[in-house]
This record gives C-alpha cells, sequence and structure tokens, in this order.
C-alpha cells in the first residue's frame, strides 16, 4: 500500500496546557475559558448529540491553498542568484511533499466571534438546516476521548501572501487574510506514536475523517438554529427538541435573524 508522508507538528514549539494538549502562538487572550463557536449542517449535530465527534481531514476544504490541492510553483521554486540549483531543487521538493502531506491532517475549526454572524450561516452550513454550537476550550477538551492523539491549539494568523512551509506550525496556523474575518481557532489532531502515524499515512488515501467519542451533555453550552429553516417545519423541530432532545430544550433557541 502507498504511504502518504505526513508533516509532524513540533510540539517543542508550543505551550502544553494539559497533557497532549499544545497551544501554540502567543496570544494571550486564549485560554482554557475561551468560548469558541461552531456553524455545522443540523445532520452533524445529531451526531455529536449521539456521542461522537466527525474530524475531517483538510483534504475536505474547499479553500485550495489549505486542501493540499494547490502549489504554487513559481513562489517556490525562486533561489537567490548563483546559487546551486541542485540544493535549491531539494529544499522545494521537500516543500511541496510537505503542502500535499498536510492536505492528511485531521482538522477541527471554530470561531472565537461569539456574536452571531449572517455570512458565517450563508457559508458553513448548507441549505436551510444548519445549527451553531458554542462551547468552551476546557469543555470541549474534558468532554473529548482522544487517546492516541495529541492536539494542537491555535488562532489563525491571516497575512497577505503565501507562506511557505518551512516551519510547519506556523505553516498549519497560517491563512489567506481574504478570511480574516472568521476569527479563526484551529485543532489538529495529531496521532502520538511513530506507529499510529505510520497507519495514519496508510489510511490516508482511502479516508476523509475520523470519528471520536464525545459527551455532548458537558460539552455544548448553547444551540441556534438556522434563520433560513422553513418556517412550515419550525414546529416539528420544536416538538422534536422538546421531546426527543429535551436535555437541550433550555440551551436550544432559534436564530435572531429574520429572514423570510
Amino acid at each position: 500500500m502507498n504511504r502518504t508522508k505526513i508533516p509532524v507538528l513540533d510540539k517543542n514549539q508550543c505551550k502544553e496546557i494539559r497533557k497532549d494538549v499544545f497551544l501554540y502562538g502567543d496570544d494571550s487572550d486564549i485560554t482554557l475559558d475561551t468560548k469558541i463557536c461552531r456553524y455545522m449542517n443540523f445532520e452533524h449535530l445529531v451526531t455529536i448529540l449521539k456521542g461522537r465527534l466527525y474530524v475531517p481531514m483538510k483534504k475536505k476544504f474547499s479553500d485550495l491553498h489549505e486542501s493540499g490541492h494547490h502549489y504554487n510553483e513559481f513562489i517556490y521554486r525562486l533561489k537567490p542568484v548563483g546559487d546551486s540549483s541542485e540544493k535549491y531543487e531539494k529544499i522545494f521538493d521537500d516543500e511541496k511533499e510537505k503542502r500535499v502531506g498536510s492536505q492528511y491532517w485531521l482538522t477541527l475549526c471554530f470561531t472565537t466571534d461569539v456574536r452571531e454572524d449572517y455570512f458565517f450561516w450563508r457559508t458553513y452550513t448548507n441549505g436551510k438546516c444548519g445549527v451553531r454550537i458554542t462551547t468552551t476550550i476546557k469543555q470541549f477538551l474534558d468532554s473529548l476521548s482522544f487517546d492516541g492523539y495529541e492536539l494542537f491549539i491555535g488562532k489563525m494568523k491571516y497575512v497577505d501572501c503565501e507562506c511557505p512551509s518551512h516551519n510547519v506550525n506556523q505553516y498549519a496556523f497560517w491563512k489567506t487574510d481574504a478570511y480574516k474575518n472568521e476569527s479563526e481557532l484551529r485543532i489538529y489532531f495529531q496521532p502520538k506514536q511513530q506507529d499510529l502515524i505510520e497507519e495514519h499515512s496508510e489510511m490516508a488515501a482511502a479516508k476523509d475523517h475520523v470519528t471520536f467519542r464525545i459527551d455532548a451533555e458537558n460539552m455544548v453550552t448553547k444551540i441556534i438554529l438556522t434563520p433560513f429553516f422553513p418556517k412550515e417545519l419550525r414546529g416539528c423541530v420544536s416538538e422534536m427538541i422538546n421531546t426527543k432532545l429535551s436535555n437541550y430544550k433550555e440551551i436550544t433557541s432559534w436564530s435572531r435573524i429574520m429572514e423570510i
């Protein structure tokens, strides 16, 4: 079986905030008590409420810079005048390998913007069945079973150019500034042991996600339902929440946004 070489994040460049959880960057405003939100489709919420957290590989992302499908050969093959082309060919090939391999990182995205956002609804939920959940970093970690993995957490840095991946951690938390309004906090799930990394590499081509156990009742502190849900079906949804999801009734509400 073909094995994809997946770049490894460096925990020595991070601060360990609890066992197997590492915070990247110098953002003093990011703490375990930081509130984070995630917009998603309704079926993903149902999966979470059933105790399963779906974590996709980055290759599923629509942004080609992020998904590992786009690579600017021109930028990466620039070299100082007079330097050995063979020397730089190897550097550039290594860079490309890291960029392509990063598409297999298990990646979960949240926003630190706790205000409800119309454009987040339009961008990160499909059709008329979206939800937004709120939690804190601590509640998320306390509720998650991630044995065998290390978590790397950090706020995305938004820049106006393509970022080389000489520093894997820096590349992992980089994004073009066209996305800066996302105020994104990102979490990477990296296998702890070499044999797990190799196993992950072997399955990467055939699989696009991994599912982790999650305690939804301890994680989710608030649920907001999309403003685009058909009005004629809202009564059915409210009844379902009152009966089958009664544990979440008090923390669930409809969006403040009014749409026809």
